[in-house]
């Protein structure tokens, strides 16, 4: 399979005989690689003939050259057809020659059908070839090179819906704070307010939760200026009173977004130079059981646990207890109205009821807690550390 890919994508150019080998047999032990690939190339040519796609008396390599050319079939390779395309229109626009290119056609319509040929990484199930992670690579930036230039024409012909849908398409395969900030400058630019406050509220979930990174200064700047431009409607108080309430009651703590938690947080603080509510703020750790974080790697179990833990302390929390999920392996709390010991009767609850679920065994939970007081941040105390196996 891997040598008729090879085949489809260098096409009437040919891959050398040498490149093929070091292609697929680069990374074995010592032997007899030459010999293995006459057979596999002896039996693809089988099995093509047996379909066919190749006559008996044909050969899919000559003169140290693998190629194949069939000639009663034609053939459309995406990924090369994407690269021929988006190539011209890069070069187009970087030489300063918008409208017509050599061939007739509009510029501009070159980067729209570079970037609808575009629909997600090359071989994604071969990535660890090197040969197939280079032309992912390549593509991915010619991608993104394209889609920047569209996004300006785009703008220049004031297009927003095109613009909208073009980086609603990349965001799909490419969840990068560019192209969220790019999708919000959009529905700004439109002035669909309250689309971009939700699509900002998906933002932050998709960086902290699935990406585990905080929101850039460039991010909070457009939720920010989202949320002063949120004004009222002609709608009456009740309509509004019942616009704000939860829709469905749930037991337990409430989760919000990393944005929403950072204004909840800060009114808490207000609210406690009135009433003298103590208030501690919680940092959650999950870890591997050695204390190993290892957020670098796709682990579907370990993004299942901390989904799992996430319902743990909204179970194991007050309803009027706020937290959020601030990293891949971390959630932060609000506990109000406790004393200091009472916190850890919080852990062990946590502790607890995470304990239960089949796979926890592997995890250790870390608890970090800070008194919050009215003071400035830099006065209040330093963070207390609690590990669940030794608290």
């Amino acid at each position: 399979m891997r040598l008729l890919i090879l085949l489809l994508y260098y096409g009437e150019k040919g891959i050398p005989r040498q490149k093929v080998l070091d292609i697929l047999y680069g990374d074995s032990e010592p032997g007899n690689d030459a010999g293995n690939l006459r057979a596999v190339a002896f039996r693809l040519k089988k099995q093509m003939a047996a379909v066919g796609l190749l006559k008996e008396e044909e050969n899919i390599s000559e003169r140290g050259v693998f190629r194949w050319i069939p000639r009663d079939l034609e053939i459309h390779v995406d990924v090369r057809e994407f690269e021929q395309i988006a190539g011209q229109a890069v070069s187009s626009a970087k030489s300063g020659m918008w409208g017509i290119n050599l061939e007739g056609e509009d510029s501009r319509k070159l980067l729209g059908r570079a970037c609808r040929l575009y629909t997600g990484e090359f071989l994604p199930e071969l990535a660890a070839d090197m040969w197939v992670a280079g032309i992912q690579s390549r593509c991915q930036e010619l991608y993104f090179q394209c889609v920047r230039l569209y996004l300006k024409e785009l703008e220049q012909a004031g297009d927003y819906e095109e613009m909208l849908t073009l980086v609603r398409d990349v965001n799909r395969m490419y969840p990068y704070e560019e192209w969220f900030i790019a999708e919000l400058d959009v529905l700004i630019d439109m002035g669909r307010w309250r689309e971009a406050l939700e699509a900002a509220g998906q933002s932050t979930k998709i960086l902290m939760e699935k990406i585990g990174i905080r929101p850039t200064e460039g991010l909070m700047e457009r939720i920010h200026q989202i949320n002063l431009h949120i004004k009222g409607s002609s709608k009456n108080l009740l309509e509004i009173r019942e616009e704000l309430e939860e829709k469905d009651y749930e037991t337990g703590a409430y989760y919000c977004d990393y944005a929403s938690f950072i204004v909840t947080y800060r009114c808490e603080i207000r609210k406690i130079e009135r009433n003298g509510q103590s208030l501690y703020l919680v940092l959650c750790t999950i870890t591997e059981k050695d204390g190993s974080l290892r957020l670098d790697d796709n682990d579907e179990h370990f993004e299942n646990m901390a989904e799992k833990l996430s319902g743990v302390i909204r179970s194991s929390l007050r309803r009027t207890d706020v937290y959020t999920r601030y990293g891949k392996n971390q959630f932060l709390m609000i506990l109000a109205g406790l004393k200091q010991e009472d916190c850890s009767i919080v852990y062990a609850r946590i502790d607890r009821n995470f304990s239960r679920i089949p796979g926890a065994g592997r995890y250790r939970l870390n608890y970090f807690m800070v008194p919050v007081t009215g003071d400035t941040p830099h006065r209040q105390n330093l963070p207390l550390r609690f590990g669940s196996q030794n608290w």
